[in-house]
């Protein structure tokens, strides 16, 4: 049996964006959480880095979507490539990501392991 030290209302397994923003949501309770992670410490390549339009309004709910979409960049088209016969790379399409009736992007692009303040 561990000791009390060691018990926690809510266990979140990983750190990534999901994880924490899980956690976010437990600020102000009065609930015990811990997050782990099997990585020790800042993410150096993301693999994450892109963010869609709903994404940044669950980020705008919690105050931080400005903050975000200032450190981000905008995604303004999305390009597809394909291989091609030479064992190169040939572009297959553009897709135009941008709605300017929103005012505010549709998707943006941020290092996982960025740290804004």
């Amino acid at each position: 049996m561990g000791s009390r030290s060691d018990y926690v209302d809510v266990l979140i397994v990983g750190a990534g964006p999901a994880g924490l923003t899980a956690a976010n949501c437990f600020l102000g309770s009065r609930l015990n959480v811990r997050i782990i992670d099997k990585k020790d410490g800042i993410v150096e390549a993301g693999k994450a880095d892109g963010l869609k339009s709903i994404s940044l309004e669950v980020l705008d709910s919690f105050g931080i979507g400005d903050s975000i979409r200032n450190e981000a960049h905008r995604v303004e088209e999305i390009t597809l490539w394909n291989s091609d016969l030479a064992g190169g790379l040939s572009r297959a399409c553009i897709i135009p990501d941008r709605i300017p009736e929103l005012g505010k992007p549709r998707e943006v692009s941020l290092h996982q392991g960025m740290n804004t303040s």
